[in-house]
């Protein structure tokens, strides 16, 4: 269970720290987004990063959840950058 929380949160975390950028705004919502919403994106991915190290710290123990929070990151980073390279790449497309 802990290992699919990570997943998810680090995944979310980074999913809404790409929105927080204007660059990618336009591909995901297709505009952009208010100075308080992008705030509150960019608060947001990094309270789930920091909520996804606290569950691997708690869940594993803090010196094995710490390695584990790294790769959960990696592959919560990959996911993220893969589904926007594909949906720029359909957006590009049309």
């Amino acid at each position: 269970m802990t290992h699919i929380l990570l997943l998810l949160f680090t995944t979310t975390g980074f999913a809404l720290l790409c929105l927080s950028r204007t660059r990618h705004q336009s591909a995901l919502v297709g505009r952009k987004l208010s100075a308080r919403t992008t705030r509150h994106a960019r608060w947001g991915g990094l309270l789930s990063l920091a909520l996804a190290f606290y569950v691997a710290g708690h869940g594993i123990g803090w010196a094995a959840g710490a390695v584990e929070w790294l790769g959960a990151a990696s592959l919560g980073a990959l996911v993220t950058m893969t589904a926007l390279s594909i949906r720029q790449g359909r957006e590009a497309s049309r």
